[in-house]
């Protein structure tokens, strides 16, 4: 079942680093960050509205969720009394918190607690089967396949005007492109991800995600052709040796990728200073 266990991984990987390369170029990875924090309160909505964590139903909650975060960021942060920093810690501290207490108080209920949300139970996703034709698929493959075709289609059809958007919004609005009802949809694309990510993989999975290979990617290159190979590189070699680590010393399988990312960051940031210095120099 290890096999399957690398899929999962890299299809959660492949979801979470093609959005976080838009948020990172936007420079606004840490909208992201909140939005993976408002995920709690869409899993306290929908199992308090279905008794259940249905599919729809998290679709349903993570957009409500996502698009009113991206409200209450743009408003606190264009009423002039709050910078974008301070807006953003505001609204991710508060739908934080307010997730956590709303997570704690269903665990009295069901068999959910702060730790698997955290820290996320990726190990047991391969052992929920589902009935494909007469094969049995871990469920957490079939869904993260379907994310993966919505992501892509949505990349594919709309990477035009999201370039123009990240890099010139004054002259996006020139052409007519309603930038805010874009990022809207951008923003429910990565809600859309955070919380289905976020029930199999936990959050600081998908954080990690999210903003390290992006990370490094931008430090390697600007082009986005290298950026988007040298992303899946870096998620590929991650999740090889993480849950590689794993095995071998029985430590937890998100801890050790996020542990293998963080050190190819470090790695890739002494690199990138090192020739900044000598170039420099010379």
């Amino acid at each position: 079942m290890y096999y399957y266990l690398y899929i999962i991984s890299f299809l959660i990987a492949l979801n979470v680093s093609f959005l976080g390369i838009f948020l990172l170029l936007n420079k606004e990875l840490m909208v992201g960050d909140a939005l993976a924090n408002s995920m709690l309160v869409a899993i306290w909505l929908t199992f308090s509205i279905f008794h259940n964590l249905s599919p729809w139903g998290l679709l349903g909650s993570s957009l409500l969720v996502g698009n009113l975060v991206l409200i209450i960021f743009y408003m606190t942060k264009n009423s002039g009394d709050l910078s974008s920093d301070a807006s953003l810690a505001l609204t991710s501290s508060f739908f934080f918190s307010l997730g956590t207490v709303a997570i704690g108080s269903l665990s009295q209920k069901i068999d959910l607690d702060i730790e698997c949300v955290f820290l996320g139970k990726i190990v047991f996703a391969p052992f929920y089967l589902y009935d494909c034709a007469g094969f049995l698929i871990p469920r957490a493959i079939i869904e993260l396949i379907a994310l993966t075709v919505l992501n892509m289609l949505f990349l594919f059809f709309c990477f035009p005007t999201l370039k123009i958007i990240i890099f010139d919004p004054i002259f996006a609005q020139f052409l007519g492109v309603s930038v805010q009802r874009w990022r809207m949809a951008f923003i429910s694309m990565v809600s859309i991800t955070a919380v289905i990510c976020l029930r199999i993989g936990g959050l600081i999975l998908f954080t990690a995600f999210l903003s390290i290979p992006p990370a490094i990617a931008y430090l390697l290159s600007h082009c986005f052709t290298p950026l988007f190979i040298q992303m899946l590189i870096v998620n590929i070699l991650a999740i090889y040796f993480g849950i590689s680590f794993a095995i071998r010393w029985k430590i937890s399988v998100e801890g050790s990728i996020v542990l293998v990312l963080s050190w190819f960051f470090l790695a890739t940031l002494c690199s990138f200073i090192f020739q900044s210095v000598k170039k420099k120099k010379y």
